[in-house]
């Protein structure tokens, strides 16, 4: 956990994708607050969350190979 908490992309994109799938689930059940927002802003809020855990596992994982090979 304290990982993840060291690198801010990791919990820009956990906290897109969560808000977005809430206001989704939201909408989808009907509840009125959540109903006046709009499908749109929902989608582009989860298509941008998880491009950006993309991103970061991306970024995560160049980082751990160029250790490896630091190491050699």
């Amino acid at each position: 956990m304290r990982k993840i908490i060291g690198k801010p992309v990791w919990i820009v994109g956990i906290l897109l994708l969560v808000s977005s799938l809430l206001f989704l689930i939201g909408y989808a059940v009907g509840i009125s607050y959540f109903r006046n927002s709009e499908l749109g802003w929902i989608i582009t809020t989860l298509i941008a969350g998880i491009i950006t855990l993309i991103a970061a596992f991306i970024n995560d994982y160049l980082e751990k190979k160029k250790a490896r090979s630091k190491i050699r």
